[in-house]
């Protein structure tokens, strides 16, 4: 039984390693949300109508929403 605890555990402490190394490799939330504020400042660089209607194309599209 402690034998089978054991090894439990030690696997599940591997799991969390991995699953750390990964989330530890990908970018961080704020900067997965940079590419809206790239298309924002592309934006004030063209005509205003063009721009509302690419930034909403692009926040209805591109960007994920969560719901809880």
């Amino acid at each position: 039984m402690d034998e089978l605890l054991g090894k439990f555990l030690e696997d599940q402490k591997t799991k969390i390693a991995e699953e750390k190394a990964c989330l530890e490799q990908g970018p961080p939330y704020m900067e997965m949300r940079v590419r809206e504020n790239i298309l924002r400042n592309v934006c004030n660089q063209t005509a205003d109508s063009i721009c509302d209607f690419a930034y909403v194309w692009f926040q209805l599209h591109v960007v994920p929403t969560f719901f809880p």
